[in-house]
């Protein structure tokens, strides 16, 4: 190659050099920039143990949001999670580290605070289908608490239905018995037992002191007998006075005492049988273990189904020194093809090579 030739080859090498320094220039900020940003998380131990009674799978609830951003579902509020396309991919992804029980949920973008902004997204779309199970299993847990009361009332009230059906049975059988008692009990206390024979103790007390009372008879708690004016009385005296210190005022006053040999034996029904008293009635054989299901539940709502290891923004750009050597690659290799075209000499030498090689 002759000198000239080679004055033109290095002004040629360095033009395209000088060409392709001042595009780096210009067009390296152009050049795309990539944030691979990673967040792993793993399961929450509190919440884990319910995942089971509450039909959530971490694993599956996790995947279904990462792919309905990935496809773009409706769902999914793209200002808050817009993961621009590469070469028609969305590219988020998650993968889980069964050995160390870990998921990694990845996306590759231009820009750090978009990547943070999408995975505060997902954690929030993650717990609240964490929650809604929560709460739709609370929902189930009380309709069959429901059931279960509803049941409880019914075999309540027939128990108790039952039941006063036989004390009144027993009551209609007592009152007949009552009523002959009471005949007796008129014709040996010499008195009838209606109203207007009725005086209240203490006016009995106020008599026998005046000494007014001629005779009495005692029994059953009762005592019947007659005043000075031939007037029959009867009152009640059972668990007001010692039968003991009663007598002994009696026997004060001069008046005769007759001691009867009666025991009375009253029942008294007071129940309501009402049917609020049926349904306002405590149940004894509530489903504790439901109630305490839903308590702990409940509780649950307020922790997330996840803990939250770490999250990393890796920057990845081609370096300047990197993109200068491929542009000055790019503009010098195809001149110097052209030169060793265009040269004769070399055309000649390359010529005689090809010609010994084949031979």
């Amino acid at each position: 190659m002759k000198f000239n030739n080679i004055i033109k080859f290095i002004f040629l090498f360095s033009a395209a050099s000088i060409v392709a320094l001042v595009i780096s220039k210009f067009t390296y900020k152009y050049i795309d920039e990539r944030i691979e940003s990673q967040m792993q998380l793993k399961t929450n131990f509190l919440a884990e143990r319910y995942y089971n009674e509450t039909n959530f799978s971490f694993s599956e609830n996790l995947s279904n949001i990462i792919y309905s951003i990935k496809i773009g579902e409706n769902s999914i509020d793209l200002n808050q999670c817009n993961v621009k396309r590469i070469d028609n991919i969305k590219p988020i992804s998650v993968k889980h580290r069964g050995d160390i029980g870990v998921y990694i949920v990845e996306i590759i973008s231009d820009k750090t605070k978009d990547n943070q902004k999408c995975f505060d997204y997902i954690l929030k779309i993650f717990s609240n289908k964490y929650r809604n199970a929560l709460k739709q299993t609370i929902k189930i847990i009380a309709a069959e608490q429901n059931i279960i009361n509803e049941y409880n009332k019914k075999v309540y009230v027939s128990e108790m239905q039952l039941k006063k059906e036989k004390e009144i049975k027993e009551l209609e059988k007592y009152e007949k018995e009552f009523k002959k008692y009471e005949k007796y009990l008129e014709k040996i206390m010499n008195v009838k037992f209606i109203e207007e024979n009725q005086i209240s103790f203490s006016n009995f007390s106020n008599l026998l002191a005046k000494k007014q009372i001629v005779e009495t008879f005692i029994g059953g708690g009762y005592i019947s007998g007659k005043l000075i004016n031939g007037i029959k009385f009867f009152t009640i005296f059972n668990n007001l006075i010692n039968p003991d210190i009663l007598i002994k005022k009696i026997y004060e006053s001069g008046a005769i005492i007759n001691i009867l040999d009666v025991k009375l034996r009253k029942k008294l029904v007071q129940e309501d049988y009402q049917s609020n008293v049926y349904l306002n009635h405590q149940l004894q054989s509530l489903n504790y273990t439901n109630v305490v299901k839903t308590e702990v539940l409940k509780k649950k709502l307020a922790i997330d189904p996840y803990i939250l290891l770490k999250i990393n923004h890796n920057f990845h750009k081609t370096s300047y020194t990197k993109y200068l050597i491929m542009l000055l690659i790019a503009f010098n290799l195809p001149l110097i093809f052209i030169i060793l075209i265009i040269n004769k000499d070399f055309n000649k030498n390359y010529k005689k090579l090809l010609k010994k090689i084949t031979k």
